[in-house]
């Protein structure tokens, strides 16, 4: 039954990875006596092999396991075999590839596209996180954790997309995010900062709990305004010789926060926070879930802020 449930999960993980980076295939492979067999997969078409069996150094596959490091090729020479995983003459018509390595040789992730010059290097960092995420679950099968924060995590995360593909208005999505956030990290609030269109002020757009704010502060003030300009990730908890202050020196007294910018079109112009006045642990699966979320919530805000600039007529 576990092994049914983590397959599912894998299965939906992988549908989740092809949506965010709109790509055409996402293929989860597994190494067996020097071979890559495809253990999940995701496609837009139904011409990904189930049984493909990929030789460890041979194709695009083979590089990411003998170099161990990812690899992103926005055009690459179709006339060889180099994918290895579709059927009929589907390999030919992909234009784009990123695949990663996941961690002691536990498998290669690896999207296509079949648009040109579909992939930055911003979305093969983001990549290497999912691969992280598949790591968890791929353990799960053996060491039967797989209701772990890092499942739960994965989870919230799913909701999320899903609520984006429903095409929600922003007041209805943003507090159904920030209450989703929170309940997920464990932390009392969630908040939502943005920065004013000439970037001269700030101010809060939303928290899953009532706080009484001014209406704006500088750009300048407090941790909020430090990471507005600065675009770095701040964890603050209670063991630090000096508390930093997230507004003014008497608003918002937290003991553990978690401040994470949001960057679209080149400048922050949100952050997104957590904060709690009890004792929290920032441990390396909560900062890996942040930093995931993090970098979605850009992409997905970076592609609203594009498509509301071309509807303006903007260049």
């Amino acid at each position: 039954m576990i092994k049914n449930q983590q397959q599912i999960i894998l299965n939906k993980l992988l549908a989740l990875i092809c949506s965010v980076f709109d790509a055409y295939s996402s293929v989860f492979f597994k190494l067996e006596n020097d071979f890559y067999y495809p253990k999940a997969y995701f496609s837009l078409g139904n011409n990904v092999n189930p049984k493909a069996k990929i030789k460890s150094n041979s194709g695009l596959i083979g590089w990411i396991n003998q170099h161990q490091k990812p690899l992103r090729l926005n055009k690459f020479d179709k006339e060889e075999k180099c994918l290895g995983y579709y059927q009929g003459k589907e390999e030919n018509k992909i234009k784009a590839f990123m695949g990663c390595n996941l961690p002691h040789n536990q498998g290669v992730l690896c999207v296509d596209s079949k648009k040109n010059y579909s992939f930055s290097e911003k979305d093969l960092k983001i990549l290497t996180q999912f691969a992280e995420l598949i790591v968890i679950l791929d353990r799960a099968e053996t060491e039967n954790y797989l209701f772990s924060r890092q499942i739960i995590y994965y989870k919230h995360l799913s909701i999320i997309l899903n609520m984006i593909n429903q095409g929600m208005k922003w007041n209805t999505f943003l507090p159904k995010l920030l209450t989703i956030v929170a309940e997920s990290t464990g932390f009392e609030y969630s908040l939502f900062f943005v920065r004013n269109e000439t970037g001269t002020h700030f101010s809060l757009e939303g928290s899953n709990k009532s706080l009484q704010l001014a209406a704006s502060y500088p750009i300048s003030l407090g941790v909020i305004g430090w990471i507005f300009n600065n675009g770095k990730d701040i964890f603050q908890t209670s063991n630090v010789e000096k508390q930093l202050p997230l507004l003014g020196k008497e608003e918002l007294q937290f003991k553990n926060f978690a401040c994470l910018p949001l960057i679209i079109n080149k400048k922050v112009r949100a952050v997104l926070v957590i904060a709690s006045k009890d004792d929290k642990e920032f441990d390396p699966e909560l900062k890996n879930y942040l930093t995931l979320l993090k970098h979605y919530l850009s992409l997905f805000f970076e592609n609203l802020y594009f498509k509301n600039k071309t509807l303006r007529g903007e260049s």
